[in-house]
């Protein structure tokens, strides 16, 4: 069965970063991550959209961890959007790439992610926030829940407006500044 969250994106401040350090149960500086995106060879990206479907590499070069390449599938929620994964392999990241071109997939697009990761609770109901650094994207906070009253709580909390809210995962955000979507 394919894992899923929920995750919407908000410009960060100075202001929610200072409620995240107030109202977090926890709060911990994440791994660097480094993720490759993939689509089919020889497909415009348009035809392949990552808001829809993508599979996605990451890699993470500063731990002994393998590297992982999924594909993800992006469903519109309520507040935000809900990714869908399926694990297609687990491994060294050269092992990964020559999977997914055996699969018929070409690459797209990099990016590498700094986060730090505030938890927070909220009665029966929970979420993470990530101050994220995308490079080349820019910076944002990322909530995460598994549901979405926790989503809710969260942007209630950072005081999020509708029209600030991002409902695009990273890989659109990286088509989008690439000028290829």
């Amino acid at each position: 069965m394919p894992e899923r969250d929920f995750s919407i994106r908000v410009p960060t401040s100075e202001k929610r970063l200072a409620v995240l350090e107030q109202r977090c149960v926890a709060k911990r500086d994440l791994t660097p991550i480094m993720d490759i995106m993939f689509k089919p060879k020889g497909v415009d990206l348009a035809d392949f959209h990552p808001g829809k479907t993508c599979v996605r590499l990451r890699e993470f070069p500063a731990e002994e961890k393998p590297s992982t390449l999924v594909a993800l599938k992006t469903v519109k929620a309520e507040s935000g959007y809900s990714d869908e994964r399926q694990k297609l392999g687990e491994g060294e990241t050269k092992e990964l790439v020559s999977r997914a071109e055996a699969m018929g997939y070409e690459e797209w697009g990099r990016m590498k992610t700094k986060s730090t990761q505030f938890d927070l609770e909220f009665g029966e109901n929970s979420a993470q926030v990530l101050s994220q650094q995308i490079d080349p994207v820019g910076g944002f906070l990322k909530i995460e829940s598994p549901n979405q009253p926790g989503l809710r709580e969260a942007l209630e909390l950072l005081s999020a407006s509708e029209g600030e809210k991002i409902s695009k995962n990273a890989a659109v955000l990286l088509a989008e500044k690439m000028g290829l979507v």
